[in-house]
């Protein structure tokens, strides 16, 4: 099962396999981690931008924004892809166990 956490407006974690399918066939992992891509590579590209600092460390991706406004749209970046989980767990529930923390 994967486990998803928002644990804070600019932090996820997201660790485990979904075990929908089989490796290279899981439907469900491929969903989630289309989403986690999506997501540090726009907070990679945001770093680059010297708009803050983007970590990423054992399943938990962390950016922390250099000013307020930067940091209003980079919790407006991790609300959407914690909405594709979300959506994700509503038809993949017994697969994902996603819970906002805050």
């Amino acid at each position: 099962m994967i486990t998803a956490r928002w644990v804070s407006p600019c932090r996820m974690a997201i660790r485990g396999h979904a075990g929908y399918d089989n490796q290279g066939k899981d439907i469900v992992c491929a969903g989630v981690s289309a989403l986690w891509g999506a997501l540090n590579l726009e907070l990679d590209r945001r770093e680059k931008l010297g708009q803050g600092v983007h970590k990423i460390e054992d399943g938990v991706v962390l950016f922390r924004a250099f000013d307020n406004e930067d940091e209003a749209e980079i919790r407006d970046i991790f609300g959407m892809i914690w909405g594709g989980i979300l959506l994700l767990s509503s038809q993949y529930g017994d697969w994902i166990d996603a819970r906002r923390e805050w």
